[in-house]
């Protein structure tokens, strides 16, 4: 059979970022998203050219990107859209205002920027990594009596579905248009046949819920079986986390709790 991943090639080059310590990984993307949305707009803005380029080092290149955020343009016009009319509340509902605007744009930077760090994250760690990555950042739960084994593998398995289900449905979708290959005729005018073709399309991605929900349960029947030779062990976090790391974290913890402070008024 024809896996479902090989109908969605994905390009990955292996980079120094690989070396760093899963837990120190997972923390610099936790870390990072907290920033974007701490900092300056201006400081997001300059960040997000940094952050593209580390994707590309990883192998995503920026035409690849580009084809990524190409369904969100739509939903980055209405939110700036509706900051403009809507954003200001110095002047009349429904007045554009060039300060709604920036701040629109400011609001879509900042979850592009989140976006792009969990997108390195992604292209940098496998399921196995962020499952020994929490394993650090749990282990002062253990005393409490809290399994901290379990929580890893429940969201590396919810993680994991998506993207199996996606290369499924993609599967089926060009199984079934391979099959109707030759059997739909395009006569008429073209109005018409753009008409039968998106009705046709809609139809055919319906066709692939039952289908679907078929393999979903068919691979949850055997989830149990396979969970049960893959829980993790109390040791098998694998090396510590290196001091180095560890400092470097705290000084990013530090400097956010310093803008924090900031903010509030506490240091000025």
């Amino acid at each position: 059979m024809i896996p479902g991943p090989a109908f969605k090639p994905v390009v990955w080059r292996e980079t120094p970022l690989q070396r760093l310590h899963p837990a120190t990984r997972l923390g610099a993307a936790v870390l990072g998203v907290v920033t974007v949305f701490a900092v300056n707009p201006l400081w997001v803005g300059l960040l997000l050219p940094a952050l593209a380029g580390l994707l590309a080092w990883t192998g995503l290149t920026p035409g690849a990107q580009l084809r990524a955020l190409r369904p969100w343009w739509s939903l980055a016009a209405f939110l700036i859209g509706i900051q403009t009319f809507f954003g200001n509340p110095d002047v009349p509902l429904g007045t554009p205002t060039l300060a709604g605007a920036v701040k629109g744009a400011g609001a879509v930077l900042r979850v592009g920027a989140a976006a792009a760090w969990l997108g390195l994250f992604a292209r940098v760690s496998s399921l196995d990594d962020l499952v020994a990555g929490m394993h650090p950042w749990l282990r002062p739960l253990r005393p409490l009596g809290r399994a901290v084994e379990d929580l890893p593998l429940v969201l590396a398995v919810a993680l994991g579905t998506a993207p199996v289900m996606l290369g499924e449905g993609r599967r089926i979708q060009s199984v079934t248009a391979l099959r109707a290959t030759g059997t739909r005729t395009d006569s008429g005018p073209a109005r018409s046949r753009a008409g039968r073709r998106w009705l046709q399309g809609a139809v055919d991605r319906g066709r692939v819920v039952v289908p679907l929900l078929e393999s979903i349960a068919r691979r949850a029947d055997a989830l149990s079986l396979s969970l049960a030779q893959r829980r993790p062990t109390p040791g098998s976090g694998g090396r510590g986390l290196p001091w180095p790391e560890i400092a470097g974290l705290l000084l990013w913890v530090a400097g956010l709790g310093y803008l924090g402070l900031q903010r509030v008024g506490v240091i000025s």
